[in-house]
Parts: structure tokens; C-alpha cells; sequence
């Protein structure tokens, strides 16, 4: 099964949270997020993105898409010779974004809630996308968090 067939499926199955992987809030500047589903190689996380916000240009080390749920995201990535794409369809599933391929985007004025499907070679590895996050941090609550993780 390939990232956009997990997709899917996950929102076939009506977005589906396993609550022992709910053990940690992840935080940014930016964002909240919490792990919500596994299954094999992937990993969902669901993301609440503060509104007006922008996200500088970084990568991950997995395959990653999104699933927009509500609000308003607007991207560009690597590769893209488009326009910046946006999201605002409740369901939308965004195009795979290849390991370690750079994406930038921002949010509206309502924010936006999304579901980060990540698609991991080694599944030892999984982990927020948060944390598995290169770039520059999103600011100096990201910087500490991080730092808590490189201890």
C-alpha cells in the first residue's frame, strides 16, 4: 500500500485515534500536535496550526502528505513550479511529499487542523514530525523543545 492508498483508508475508516499513543503533546510556536494512529509503516499525527502563522521552509526525514480537515493552509514545495497550493476542503488529501524534500507553508485567520500522514523506511524510527523536523526551528519554544530531545 502506498502513502495516498493509507490516506485513504485512514479516512474511509473516519479518522481513527488510538489513545495509548496519546501519551505527549508536541509543541511549537506554532502548532500542537499529538500522535494518533499507527499501522505497519505509517504514522498520523493530528495538527492543530495557530492561525496566521508561517512555517519556513524545512524537510523530514519520511514521506509525508496531509489530510486538511479544517481552516486554511497554503504550501509550496520542493520540485513545484505551481502556484501555492490551498487547502480549505474538509477531507482534501494533499500530494506526497518525498523524504527530505524542503515545503513551506502558512495558515489563515482560523488557522488549521490537518492530519500529517508520515510513511517511515525504518518503522524503529517513527516519531513526530516535530521532533524528525531539519530546518531552521519555528521559533524559541520549537528551539527548547528540540533541545529536550537531543539530551
Amino acid at each position: 500500500m502506498n502513502i495516498v492508498q493509507f490516506a485513504h483508508k485512514y479516512k474511509m475508516m473516519n479518522y481513527p485515534h488510538d489513545h495509548t499513543l496519546m501519551k505527549r503533546v508536541y509543541f511549537t510556536d506554532v502548532s500542537t500536535s499529538v500522535l494518533v494512529w499507527s499501522e505497519d509503516d505509517f504514522l498520523v499525527e493530528l495538527y492543530f496550526m495557530h492561525p496566521n502563522c508561517v512555517i519556513e521552509r524545512h524537510s523530514h526525514p519520511f514521506e509525508n502528505l496531509v489530510i486538511h480537515y479544517s481552516g486554511e493552509l497554503i504550501g509550496t514545495r520542493e520540485g513545484s513550479t505551481k502556484p501555492p497550493v490551498i487547502m480549505k476542503d474538509h477531507g482534501a488529501i494533499g500530494n506526497p511529499l518525498a523524504p527530505n524534500h524542503w515545503h513551506e507553508f502558512k495558515t489563515g485567520e482560523s488557522g488549521c487542523v490537518l492530519y500529517n500522514i508520515s510513511r517511515w523506511s525504518n518503522i524503529e524510527e517513527k516519531e513526530s514530525a516535530t521532533v524528525r523536523y531539519i530546518g531552521n526551528p519555528l521559533g524559541p519554544v520549537h528551539k527548547k523543545f528540540l533541545d529536550t530531545f537531543s539530551k
